[in-house]
C-alpha cells in the first residue's frame, strides 16, 4: 500500500487521464455494493442546491493529471481488485492507495457516460429522491490549468450543458453557473459562430451565456492557476488582472452571483502543486480587497473552508478560514458560503460536533442568513449520492434551520436568477 509519498509513478498522460482510458466493456466482475435507500420526507417548502456540478471524462483535458480525482479518493477503505486495477489503468501502488469506495464502479460509470444529458437525468433522478427541488449547475473550465487543448472546446461544453439542463424534465430545476477564468480567450471557431455579437473577449461570451443562454451565474476556481484579487503581481498578469476587473464590474452593475472554490481539498493545476501554493490561491481572505472595491459583489465561498473528515491534518487551517468567511460575511452585506462536500456531517465520529457548530452559526443574526445548501454532487458520488448527503441535515437541523440554510438563504443569494415556481413556500 502507498504511503501517500510519490504513489502515481507513471509518466503516462494516458495513464493518468480518465479519457485516456477505453471505458467499454469495464464492468466490474463481483457484485455491486447496493447504496442504502433513503427516504426523506416531503418539504413543505423548495429545497435549492447551490452547489452541484454536471462533468464527464470528455471535459477533463488529457493532459489534466488524473491524480487530482484519485487524491480525492485515496484516503477511504477499498479492497484492491483485478477490476479496480484494470478500469483505472493505474499502477498496483496507486489501486492499493484507494481505500473505502463502495461505490468507485458506479462514481466510474457515471463519468464515463458520453453524453452529458444522461447524467444529468441520472442527477434529476437522485434530487427527486433527496427532495431536491433546483440546483446549481456549476461548470469547470480545466483546460487553463493543463499545457495542451482538451478534446471538447469549452464553448462547446457550454452549449452541451445548456442543452441538458433545458430539456422539458430538467428546465428550472437546473441552473447552469458558466466557469470563468480569466486566462482563456474566446476560439476563433466561436467568434464566427457569433459574428451578431461582439466576442472580443471571454468575458463577452460569458455575458452571451448569462443574458442570451439563461446561466444563472459565474464559477471560479483561482486554485486552478492565479489570485482572485486583480491588484496581484505576484500570480497575475496584466492582463488576467484587466479581466479579473471587468467581470468584477459587471457582475456588481448586473447582481450577476459568483460563487467560487475556497477550500483546501479540489483541484489544482500542475504548476501550484509543484510550486506548493495551494492553500495561498484558494484562501478566502484573497477576497478582501476585491470586496472592498466591489462591496455589492454577490459572493458565495464554496464549501465554508474545507472538510475536516477528508483531511483531518488540515482541520486547524478549515477552522481559520470559516473564522475568516465569518468575519468577510460581518463585513460585506452580500458575502455567502456554502456547506457542499463537508463530509464531516455524515462521519460518526465528527457529526455531532459539526452540527453543533453549524446550528450555532445559524442561529446568529448575519451570518445565519448567509450559510447555504450545497452538495458537490457528483465529485463524492463513490461515498454518497445526492440523498445520502442531504439526509443528515433534515435529520439534525429543526424545520426552521434547514429551510434557512436550504430555502430562504439561497433565495436571496440567487435573487433574481432563482425561477418563480421556487420564491414561494409550497409543497414541490
Amino acid at each position: 500500500m502507498s504511503n501517500g509519498e510519490n504513489w502515481i509513478n507513471s509518466e503516462d498522460p494516458e495513464a493518468l487521464s480518465g479519457r485516456g482510458v477505453d471505458w467499454s466493456g469495464c464492468e466490474p466482475t463481483g457484485a455491486k455494493a447496493e447504496r442504502p435507500h433513503v427516504t426523506i420526507p416531503q418539504p413543505d417548502h423548495p429545497v435549492i442546491n447551490v452547489h452541484a456540478h454536471l462533468i464527464n471524462f470528455r471535459f477533463i483535458p488529457n493532459s489534466f493529471n488524473f491524480k487530482v480525482l484519485l487524491e480525492n479518493l485515496r484516503s477511504f477503505e477499498l479492497d484492491v481488485t483485478e477490476d479496480l486495477i484494470r478500469v483505472l489503468k493505474v499502477p498496483v501502488t496507486v489501486a492499493g492507495s484507494l481505500i473505502g469506495i463502495n461505490w468507485l464502479y458506479e462514481f466510474i460509470e457515471l463519468m464515463a457516460l458520453d453524453n452529458i444529458a444522461d447524467q444529468a437525468a441520472q442527477y434529476r433522478r437522485e434530487m427527486d429522491e433527496a427532495r431536491v427541488s433546483c440546483s446549481a449547475i456549476l461548470m469547470m473550465d480545466l483546460e487553463q490549468a493543463c499545457e495542451k487543448e482538451g478534446q471538447l472546446a469549452y464553448e462547446d461544453q457550454v452549449n452541451l450543458i445548456h442543452q441538458a439542463v433545458n430539456l422539458p424534465d430538467n428546465k428550472d430545476r437546473m441552473l447552469p453557473f458558466i466557469m470563468f477564468d480569466p486566462r482563456r480567450r474566446v476560439s476563433d471557431a466561436w467568434r464566427r459562430k457569433l459574428n451578431n455579437r461582439p466576442m472580443d473577449t471571454f468575458l463577452d461570451f460569458c455575458k452571451y451565456a448569462v443574458e442570451v443562454l439563461g446561466f444563472a451565474g459565474i464559477k471560479m476556481y483561482p486554485p486552478l492557476g492565479y489570485h482572485p484579487g486583480y491588484q496581484d503581481q505576484q500570480f497575475n498578469s496584466d492582463e488576467v488582472n484587466g479581466a479579473l476587473k471587468a467581470l468584477y464590474e459587471w457582475c456588481e452593475a448586473d447582481r450577476v452571483p459568483i460563487t467560487t472554490h475556497a477550500s483546501l481539498g479540489g483541484a489544482y493545476s500542475p504548476q501550484v502543486i509543484k510550486e506548493n501554493r495551494e492553500e495561498e490561491l484558494g484562501r478566502p481572505g484573497n477576497w478582501e480587497d476585491v470586496l472592498d472595491i466591489h462591496p455589492n459583489l454577490v459572493l458565495n465561498l464554496a464549501h465554508y473552508g474545507g472538510n475536516w473528515r477528508t483531511y483531518p491534518d488540515q482541520e486547524d487551517t478549515a477552522y481559520e478560514w470559516r473564522q475568516t468567511i465569518r468575519q468577510l460575511i460581518e463585513s460585506f452585506d452580500h458575502v455567502y458560503a456554502d456547506v457542499s462536500c463537508n463530509e464531516t456531517s455524515l462521519a460518526k465520529e465528527k457529526s455531532d460536533d459539526y452540527f453543533v457548530e453549524l446550528k450555532t452559526d445559524l442561529g446568529l443574526d448575519k451570518i445565519g442568513d448567509r450559510l447555504l445548501f450545497g452538495t458537490d454532487w457528483p465529485m463524492f458520488y463513490h461515498s454518497w449520492n445526492e440523498a445520502r448527503f442531504t439526509e443528515p441535515f433534515v435529520k439534525n437541523l429543526s424545520r426552521d434551520e434547514f429551510k434557512k440554510l436550504a430555502c430562504d438563504n439561497p433565495r436571496r443569494f440567487l435573487g433574481a436568477r432563482l425561477p418563480s415556481r421556487w420564491r414561494q413556500d409550497r409543497a414541490d
